[in-house]
């Protein structure tokens, strides 16, 4: 993790949704061990490095769906 620069933490917004810049490093540091994607994923959800966001986060912060206050 320190060699990618990675945070503490990883979040991770509902059951699985990763902001693209996470799942780009996760991949980066699953390929420098030889690891497949999931299995780096696993791992990382046992060693409690990816941190539950709810997905209602993952809407407004990332996508900014229902800013516009236009209800």
């Amino acid at each position: 993790m320190k060699a990618f620069d990675a945070p503490e933490h990883i979040p991770i917004y509902g059951d699985s949704i990763l902001r693209v810049s996470d799942r780009l490093l996760i991949q980066e540091m699953a390929n420098a061990i030889g690891a497949s994607f999931a299995a780096f994923l696993y791992r990382l959800k046992e060693l409690g490095i990816l941190q539950r966001h709810d997905i209602s986060e993952y809407i407004v912060g990332e996508l900014g769906i229902g800013t516009g206050g236009d209800a």
